[in-house]
């Protein structure tokens, strides 16, 4: 059988694909196997890696990695420090971000699409745990949340939620109400 396992850092989501099977189609098949892998970054605009020593490298430049954008809010909740943060896509720094961020929508979001990175309508809101040990600061993403802003007649715009995506650990914690 196939078996694909996708690991993402816990802050900056840089993601490590690892495929094993225990067959393979055997050569004077007429049958041509799928280029899984490829299948794979087709889904994953940001890339990924599929050597473990370079997802370990991945890890630990994480220590350093820090959310783009701007704060505007924080919180306490059951012994946790929670930050909301806004950005754009005129930031390339939340570009690489939310390309990496995004490829979640596709594993928990039924007919679930991308959302045009060029269109400057988009206004994102992204949640992280903020974790001190041993006096470093380390950042866990949470979730987003993806915001539209339509045009309303004669000439304003009205903003409306698009996607809100909350990680499975984080669900049914009450860290949305916040956010």
């Amino acid at each position: 059988g196939l078996k694909i396992n996708i690991y993402y850092t816990v802050g900056s989501l840089k993601q490590y694909v690892k495929v094993q099977h225990s067959e393979t189609v055997p050569a004077n098949s007429t049958v041509e196997p799928d280029n899984v892998l490829h299948l794979i970054s087709e889904q994953t605009p940001a890339g990924f890696t599929t050597s473990y020593n370079e997802f370990i490298m991945d890890m630990n430049k994480d220590k350093s990695f820090r959310p783009a954008g701007d704060l505007i809010s924080s919180y306490r909740q059951d012994e946790k420090t929670f930050e909301i943060f806004h950005a754009t896509f005129a930031n390339p720094k939340f570009q690489d971000y939310h390309n990496r961020l995004q490829t979640f929508i596709i594993w928990y979001i039924d007919a679930a699409s991308y959302i045009d990175g060029e269109d400057h309508n988009w206004n994102l809101y992204t949640l992280f745990e903020r974790v001190t040990s041993c006096g470093e600061t380390r950042y866990k993403s949470i979730g987003f949340l993806s915001c539209y802003n339509y045009y309303c007649y004669p000439n304003k715009k009205r903003p409306r939620i698009s996607q809100v995506l909350v990680l499975p650990p984080y669900q049914k914690c009450g860290t949305v109400p916040n956010f």
